[in-house]
């Protein structure tokens, strides 16, 4: 197995997010839709295991790490230039709880940092991540990471983090509360 995973890692693509890239654009050098991208969704959709998906300064919508991109890194500039608003939804949705199955029965070591998540009703959410068969450990590369992310919550009763059953490695990152009734985690 540990063969098999790092002929896939050897796979592994570095793509690029910029809202104002475009199909005719020149896009930094790299190709429309196989390494550069306008929304991060696309880009999270032409991905697989162990890609790196570099997100520019701007403002994108949610988003959604579907099963079988384990060994994902998602990660923006600078959290005070790279921003996601979730319009009031989720702004990052990992592994729905749809997709849980025999094959996909969790995800593990995707790293989400640098970035602002802002109006949303959950800034994180995690269904079944990281290492849960044994007490996780710190550092274990299979839980999932979250670092360097500013949770602005300004809609009320929202929650930044919702980790269902679930091992995440959550370090330094900002928790700003701007409405009543907000959990943070």
């Amino acid at each position: 197995l540990t063969g098999w995973v790092f002929q896939l890692a050897a796979l592994a693509t570095n793509r690029f997010v910029d809202d104002d890239y475009c199909t005719n654009c020149a896009n930094d050098g790299y190709t429309w839709g196989v390494d550069a991208f306008s929304t991060l969704q696309s880009a999270l959709d032409a991905s697989w295991f162990a890609d790196i998906i570099n997100v520019q300064p701007g403002i994108y919508s949610s988003a959604i790490i579907h099963a079988g991109q384990d060994d994902l890194i998602l990660q923006g500039t600078d959290p005070d230039a790279v921003f996601l608003d979730a319009n009031g939804g989720t702004g990052i949705e990992i592994l729905p709880a749809g997709e849980i199955s025999n094959s996909y029965p969790d995800i593990e070591n995707v790293t989400i940092q640098n970035f602002t998540i802002r109006n949303a009703d959950i800034g994180i959410e995690l269904n079944y991540g990281g290492h849960t068969s044994s007490e996780p450990d710190v550092g274990d590369r299979r839980n999932v990471e979250i670092k360097n992310v500013l949770f602005y919550q300004d809609i009320a009763n929202s929650t930044a983090i919702k980790a269902l059953s679930s091992a995440v490695w959550i370090h330094d990152n900002t928790l700003v509360s701007n409405a009543p009734g907000v959990t943070l985690i």
